[in-house]
């Protein structure tokens, strides 16, 4: 009776996960702008591939820009059209443009996941290999990750930050 019990209840919790799974807006970056509308005063989520860097923006204080990793969350201040804001990919640099719009009779809050359009063979990287990494590299990847502008930081794929397991 037991097993009956807790598996009607874990069937509950996983029914209620599904039901409050949050839709999600796909869009596919192919060269061209990617338009979106912001509702005024509201929070609207942009999700990328990977973590991105804001390398050009037109935006004043319209809007009020935060960025996470691989999001961008906006909130809009007050009604614009056609601001651009360029966003580059890290750590292989490709730069997404956005055209962003807010007035007050947009409402959708839906967030937004921005995915890559079908790549060209001709346009995939050299593959790299492993002596591409040494003391040097290393050692410039860590002076600028402290002391550089993020937005000029770019990251090699070979490498990857790991935490470091403190104790105090």
């Amino acid at each position: 009776m037991t097993y009956k019990k807790g598996f009607s209840a874990a069937l509950m919790l996983f029914c209620m996960k599904a039901a409050f799974a949050a839709p999600v807006e796909h869009v596919v970056w192919d060269k061209t702008p990617i338009r979106i509308t912001l509702p005024l005063n509201q929070e609207r989520l942009i999700r990328f591939p990977l973590a991105v860097s804001i390398v050009d923006s037109e935006l004043e204080s319209e809007v009020g820009v935060m960025k996470i990793q691989d999001a961008l969350y906006f909130n809009a201040h007050a009604a614009f059209a056609n601001k651009r804001l360029v966003v580059q990919l890290m750590p292989n640099g490709e730069a997404i443009v956005l055209s962003l719009t807010a007035n007050e009779e947009a409402g959708n809050t839906t967030p937004i996941e921005v995915v890559m359009g079908e790549r060209d063979d001709d346009d995939k990287p050299a593959p790299t290999t492993s002596s591409d990494i040494n003391a040097v590299t290393l050692t410039r990847f860590a002076i600028q990750s402290l002391y550089s502008p993020e937005r000029l930081l770019v990251t090699p794929p070979e490498i990857t930050r790991t935490p470091m397991q403190t104790h105090r």
